[in-house]
Formats: C-alpha cells, sequence, structure tokens
C-alpha cells in the first residue's frame, strides 16, 4: 500500500483519519446549511420582488387614477386649461411623478389624494421649469432595481457569497431629473375643494377661511421676486384673487364660527399680519377633518384666536399703537414694508385708493422730475444736513383731503397731506410758513413759530412744479430743524394729529443707521423748534380765515 495508506494504518493515522473523517462531516454539514441559505435567500429575493412589484403596480394605478380625474376636471383647477387637449393637460399633471419616488401614492384613493395635497401644500406646488421624474423613467427604473437581486442571485457561486450577497437587497435607484415642467401645478382658493374631494364640495365656514388663507399664503409667494417681497403686489393679487371666488364662499358663516362680524373677517383679506402663516396652516386641516374628529375644536378655539390677533393688528395699525410691532428687537421690523402698506390702507381706505398712491410713490422713484410727487435719494443732502450721512431713500407724494368742518378757523377747503412710501403721512405746511422761513433766510431768530395751518387746493389746485417746490422747502426746511412738521393718521372721517407712528418707526430704526454714529436716524420735524425770536411772523399778519394765507 502507498504511504498514505500506510499512515492511515498506523497508530498516528487512526488518529489522523477519524480527523478528517469528523472535518469531511463538518464539510457536508456547511454545505448543506449553505444551500439551505442560498434556497431561503431566493425564496425571500423572490417575495421582495413581488412585494416591490405590488407596491410599484399600487402607485402607478394611483397615479393614474388622479390623472385622468384631473384632465377631467382640469377647468375646476385652472379656467385657462378648460379647452386643453388631454396630451397637454397630462403634461402639466406630469411633474406629479416626482411623488412616485415617496409613498405619497401609497395608499387607498381617498388616502392619496390627502398625501398628494399635503404633498403640494407643503411644496409650495410645481413651478414652471422645475426638473422632474417622469413617470415613464421612474417605471423602468424602479423595475429594473427590482429585478436586480434576482438576477445578482441566478449566477451567484459559492466562492462569491461574501462578496455578492450585500447587493442581494432592493435598492432606491438613481432617476434622472431630465424632465422640465411646463405649467406651475398648485393648491389655491379656486380649486381648494378638487385637492379635497372628501368635503364633497359643500361650503363649510372652516373651508372658506381656508380659501383665504390659501389665498393669501399664494399671493405673498406671488408678491415675492428673488427674494425681495412686494406687499403692494401682495395686496393686489390677494384682491383680484379674492373677486374670483367670493361668489362661491359663505363669508357669514366663516364669521359665525369664529364670534367675529363679516366686516372684521373680510379683514383676513385687507392685509397681512403675524398670525396669517399659522392661521393658513390650521385653517386647512380643519377644513378637511371629520366633524366628529376630537381634535376639531381644539382647532376651531387656536384659528378663532389667530383670526383675533390678525384683527387685533389691523386694529392697532389703524389706531396708530404700531410700536410693539416695530421695536427694534421685535421680528416685524423685517416686516416693515408690510406695516406701510397696512398703515396706508388704513389712512387712505377706499376702494384702491391706497394703491393708487403706492403707484404714485413707484412713478416718482422712476421718474425723479416728476411733478407728483418727490424722491429723496439715499444719504439726501448728508454734507449738508448733519445727521443724514445713513439715511435711506424715500419718496413723496402728495394728496389732498378733506378738513374736519367742526375745527375753528381751518379753512373747509380740500388740505393737502404729503405722503412717504413709509407710511408716514403729514401736513404741507401753508404758504405763509414757508414765505416766513424764505424770509429769514434760515434764521429762525427773525420770526416767530410758524402756524400750524396747511396748505390748500386753494393754494395749489393740483399737483404741480410750484406744489412740489414749495414741498421740496418744506422738507429741507425740517430736515434742517427750523421747521416741526403737523403728522396726522384717518380718524373717523379726518385726518388728526399723531406722532406714534413715526416715533415707532424712529425706534425701530426704519429710516437708516448714521455711518459715524451708528444710531438711528431720526425723522425730519418731528421736535419742536427751539430759537424763534420775535421778529414778524404769522400772527402779526392780516389773515384770510377761508383759506389761512
Amino acid at each position: 500500500m502507498g504511504i498514505l495508506s500506510d499512515f492511515l494504518l498506523g497508530p498516528v493515522g487512526e488518529v489522523g483519519y477519524g480527523a478528517m473523517a469528523e472535518s469531511y462531516e463538518r464539510a457536508n454539514k456547511k454545505a448543506d446549511d449553505q444551500r439551505e441559505l442560498f434556497r431561503g435567500l431566493g425564496q425571500d429575493l423572490r417575495a421582495e420582488r413581488m412585494s416591490n412589484e405590488k407596491l410599484l403596480n399600487e402607485k402607478l394605478s394611483n397615479f393614474r387614477s388622479i390623472e385622468l380625474d384631473f384632465i377631467n376636471n382640469a377647468g375646476k383647477y385652472n379656467t385657462d386649461w378648460e379647452k386643453l387637449p388631454d396630451e397637454d393637460l397630462k403634461l402639466i399633471f406630469a411633474p406629479m411623478a416626482e411623488y412616485l419616488k415617496g409613498d405619497t401614492f401609497v395608499g387607498k384613493p381617498e388616502d392619496v389624494q390627502k398625501k398628494v395635497t399635503e404633498a403640494l401644500f407643503q411644496s409650495g406646488g410645481i413651478k414652471v421649469d422645475s426638473p422632474y421624474t417622469s413617470v415613464e423613467e421612474f417605471t423602468n427604473q424602479t423595475k429594473a432595481s427590482i429585478s436586480k437581486p434576482l438576477e445578482l442571485y441566478s449566477g451567484l457561486a459559492w466562492n462569491t457569497w461574501e462578496n455578492q450577497v450585500g447587493s442581494l437587497a432592493y435598492k432606491t435607484p438613481e432617476y434622472n431629473m431630465d424632465a422640465m415642467s411646463i405649467e406651475g401645478l398648485r393648491i389655491t382658493a379656486m380649486n381648494f375643494p378638487m385637492f379635497y374631494p372628501s368635503a364633497g364640495g359643500i361650503e363649510t365656514p372652516a373651508m372658506t377661511v381656508a380659501k383665504l388663507s390659501i389665498l393669501s399664503s399664494n399671493a405673498k409667494a406671488d408678491a415675492t421676486t428673488d427674494g425681495v417681497f412686494d406687499p403692494w403686489k401682495f395686496a393686489e393679487l390677494k384682491r383680484e384673487r379674492f373677486n374670483q371666488v367670493k361668489d362661491s364662499i359663505n363669508m357669514t358663516n366663516a364669521a359665525e364660527l369664529f364670534g367675529i362680524s363679516e366686516n372684521d373677517f373680510m379683514k383676513l383679506i385687507d392685509s397681512g399680519s403675524p398670525s396669517l402663516a399659522r392661521l393658513t396652516q390650521i385653517t386647512t386641516q380643519l377644513a378637511t377633518m371629520d366633524i366628529n374628529d376630537p381634535n376639531r375644536q381644539a382647532l376651531i378655539n387656536e384659528s378663532g384666536r389667530l383670526v383675533q390677533a390678525h384683527i387685533e393688528f389691523l386694529d392697532n395699525m389703524k389706531a396708530g399703537l404700531v410700536d410693539k410691532y416695530v421695536t427694534q428687537d421685535s421680528a416685524q421690523t423685517k416686516e416693515l414694508p408690510k406695516i406701510a402698506m397696512t398703515i396706508m390702507n388704513a389712512n387712505f381706505s377706499g376702494e384702491g385708493e391706497a394703491y393708487k398712491i403706492h403707484k404714485q410713490h413707484v412713478a416718482v422713484l422712476e421718474n425723479p422730475t416728476s411733478n407728483i410727487g418727490i424722491s429723496m435719494p439715499e444719504n439726501f443732502q448728508s454734507n449738508i444736513i448733519e445727521g443724514n450721512d445713513g439715511r435711506n431713500a424715500e419718496q413723496f407724494t402728495f394728496v389732498a383731503v378733506a378738513q374736519d368742518p367742526n375745527t375753528p378757523n381751518i379753512s373747509k377747503n380740500k388740505k393737502w397731506l404729503v405722503v412717504s412710501n413709509t407710511g408716514i403721512v403729514f401736513e404741507l405746511p401753508s404758504i405763509a410758513a414757508i414765505r416766513d422761513l424764505d424770509g429769514a433766510q434760515g434764521d429762525v431768530s427773525k420770526i416767530r413759530t410758524p402756524s400750524k395751518w396747511a396748505a390748500t387746493i386753494d393754494d395749489f389746485n393740483m399737483p404741480n412744479e410750484a406744489l412740489k417746490l414749495h414741498a421740496a422747502k418744506a422738507i429741507k426746511y425740517a430736515m434742517e430743524g427750523k421747521l416741526q412738521l403737523t403728522f396726522v393718521r384717518k380718524s373717523g372721517n379726518y385726518f388728526i394729529e399723531d406722532n406714534n407712528y413715526v416715533n415707532a418707526l424712529e425706534n425701530a430704526g426704519a429710516f437708516g443707521k448714521n455711518n459715524q454714529t451708528g444710531l438711528n436716524i431720526e425723522y425730519f420735524g418731528t421736535k419742536p423748534v427751539e430759537g424763534y425770536g420775535t421778529g414778524a411772523g404769522v400772527g402779526d399778519v392780516e389773515i384770510d380765515e377761508a383759506t389761512g394765507a
């Protein structure tokens, strides 16, 4: 026998053979175990594939169902889409495929609709030219990814276990982002019922509030360009969109839900406030909530408090009580353009009146030579007037308003106001006041305190070069500390003296900070002028009681 046989038959070999036999049995056992593992792995992979395919088909089915509903009711989503062909509507809806990646389209159709709505609401909707994954790309890539583990398993060898077993699980594929949105698609006050079909198209008070809140939220987004918010565009868009839906909502019932008047409820669209963002979120949830939901009343209560806070904000603006909203440490300091707009709407509340004044400010900024107002650039006359180094730019325009007929010795003719784009309003001083300052050549010791009379339409019957020159002189003298202005706000039908708003803006640093001292720049004409002498003044001149001249 050979060496091996000799070895096996020897005393030492007997021990060795036993050890080798044992090792062989263990090896067979390990191989059997591995076969079972591989069999189990194959079964697991097939189960995984079936589960993922079921999920994919569920997503695609729900997607097609909602797409079909969108096509059949496109005009209710956007009136401009009413007559578009199906293929164009499919292209508009196509970006919704981006939500196929997650679980948005997983579940019962009614649950999917809610998730689609929430996804659109939270994202702000689909914007024009936004890249997305097409439904075809999603389908092909997902199917390939589902099949890949089984493909790997089919060619798996014993010696590649360690290297390949880690790849035998479904992994989310990388999707191409080469499709582009051709239209915007989002929730609006008009299409809100389409996104919440569970509400059955019934106009509930909560739905009315939600619609107005969404309307405000969308208008805010559309009024923001390159990160810069235009409160006047915001107000214009809100008013336009409200007119589109007002016939479909029940204002009275909505007001009753929160225990307020219909007039107060309308303030939801008149202006923005610190409470509107949260109100939008809550009322949208409230509008789609089951009436028996135990959390419903708590949301109604919170919504009511937010509505009241909104109304309080607007009322405070109207009354000139703005200190708590525009203090130096307040977050609202960044919202000064919105506050200025709110103040302007309170002072000039006629239909479109405030917006017209805003348009005049824009026109004056674009054309400083215009006679409808004055455009004051940054650092205006900082080399001449102390304290103007760092002053913000400002625009002014002229508005004629009625005078209180019950005020003694005041002209009954309309008086001229100077309206700033900051929301500040002051009376245009009389011709006599500016004439005295001109005659004194800036030496206030030569004149007495100017009168409180304002320039009237008898002085200037319309905005013209003479009115602009007169107003420019008034601003110049006020900046030089030689003229105190009369700041006003509307109370009832007439304007009354009130310095609260301008003082609040001063404290908030709304007019800029001095480049040398870092201190807030004070507004011109707010302080009494010291140093007036005993020279000839308005009080020594015979005055026409009808005109103040």
